[in-house]
């Protein structure tokens, strides 16, 4: 982790199950400034709103694999921009 960086991302979904506010993203350990780091979040965030809608969020036998594209995609975009490849952690939470 010290040497590739961490992402961590949670999205909250709703009961009808949609994604009800704006994914929270933490990305610690990675050599940005404040500037690269607002670009790679609205990048991140485009990218998750993108796989989103290929799912049903209600449907829990696909949460599986929408959690390891999102995982695979997101690394891809650090990965691409940093050459780094972060530990990915995603969290589905329900409300």
């Amino acid at each position: 982790i010290s040497f590739n960086g961490m992402m961590d991302i949670s999205l909250i979904v709703s009961k009808n199950g949609n994604i009800d506010r704006s994914p929270l993203i933490n990305l610690r350990g990675l050599p940005l400034d404040n500037v690269e780091m607002n670009e790679i979040k609205y990048e991140i965030e485009d990218k998750i709103f993108d796989i989103c809608k290929s799912y049903s969020l209600n449907n829990k036998k696909q949460e599986i694999n929408l959690i390891d594209n999102l995982r695979n995609s997101l690394k891809k975009i650090i990965q691409n921009r940093l050459s780094k490849k972060p530990f990915t952690n995603i969290n589905i939470i329900r409300i």
